[in-house]
């Protein structure tokens, strides 16, 4: 190896702990960094399978913690497959953190609350108009039509 490809590959490690400082990241927002600070693909490979080898990088670990957030928020998981989709998390691993945390959550009595709260902060305006905001902002933090017309229904 030659000097400046160690150097770039140094200079590579540095910039990924600076990042992964500020919260954990996905490879494909790894790599989309390195590039835009114009590292070479080969150091950009080295530098993330270093990353990955070491568990400082890991898709699978990433997106089950970023849906355990979410769904704090709360959000729906509409809303969440896209944002990992965004982050670069293929879709089989997508589908599986979702697969294995669906069992756990239940949609309803999380729109169910948000729906009261939006109630109690919109006594003045009208059922005909709040009705289709309180839809709108589900459908926004990402919840299932479905799941959402059965609550809007029983009010």
């Amino acid at each position: 190896m030659s000097p400046s490809t160690i150097k770039s590959l140094q200079e590579g490690k540095t910039a990924v702990f600076r990042l992964l400082q500020y919260r954990p990241r996905t490879e494909y927002e790894l790599r989309v960094k390195l590039k835009e600070k114009q590292f070479e693909i080969e150091v950009v490979d080295q530098v993330i399978e270093y990353f990955k080898k070491i568990g400082l990088v890991n898709d699978r670990d990433f997106a089950k913690a970023w849906v355990t957030s979410r769904l704090n928020k709360p959000f729906g998981a509409v809303r969440i497959k896209r944002e990992l989709y965004e982050k670069g998390i293929d879709k089989e691993t997508v589908g599986s953190v979702l697969q294995a945390l669906s069992g756990e959550y239940d949609e309803l009595p999380v729109i169910r609350s948000l729906v009261e709260r939006k109630l109690a902060h919109s006594s003045r305006i009208s059922p005909e108009k709040i009705k289709p905001r309180i839809y709108n902002f589900l459908l926004r933090r990402g919840f299932s039509y479905s799941a959402i017309k059965k609550v809007i229904d029983n009010l």
